[in-house]
């Protein structure tokens, strides 16, 4: 019985050794290889060129990202942080509308669709934008501001609110 096993054996060795010196099997091979390297190559530049970056921020955000450019928007950023030096709370209030109608302006741009920041902020699905409790919190105090025309903000709270701004902006990638 383990004659005829070792008889066995040596046959499939010597038929595969017979198919390794075929030139069928060379030509397959060698075409595997070079098929190999082509898609390897094709799945190189379609990363490359497709923007996967962008890819995996629009799944993060579920939206596209914000086309301004991070100097002109540092730009409007700084002139409204500016406004807290000022030392007068109706500039702290003016401070808050303006980085809220930034932040409006950025959600619409990334993809979020609604008539107000709060439609848009309630459109954002849990773990999307991970400051949108902050934001919502600043935004309504932006409320506050429009409706009621008594509210008074210090500047440290504006200096927070913006802070809050500002978190989102950070994880937009914009500052």
């Amino acid at each position: 019985m383990s004659t005829d096993l070792l008889s066995i054996v040596s046959i499939a060795v010597l038929i595969w050794h017979g198919i390794e010196q075929s030139y069928l099997y060379i030509l397959v091979t060698l075409f595997l290889r070079v098929y190999g390297i082509v898609v390897f190559v094709d799945v190189v530049f379609l990363l490359l060129l497709h923007d996967v970056r962008s890819n995996l921020q629009q799944q993060r955000f579920g939206g596209r990202r914000p086309l301004i450019q991070p100097a002109k928007f540092l730009k409007r950023w700084e002139a409204i942080k500016a406004r807290l030096e000022s030392g007068k709370p109706s500039y702290y209030q003016a401070a808050i509308l303006e980085a809220d109608a930034l932040a409006d302006e950025m959600l619409g741009e990334i993809g979020y669709e609604g008539g107000t920041v709060g439609e848009r902020l309630g459109l954002i699905r849990s773990g999307q934008i991970l400051s949108a409790e902050r934001l919502q919190e600043a935004h309504l105090v932006r409320n506050k501001i429009i409706h009621d025309h008594d509210f008074s903000l210090s500047k440290e709270e504006a200096e927070e609110l913006l802070s809050f701004y500002e978190s989102f902006f950070k994880e937009l990638e914009l500052m």
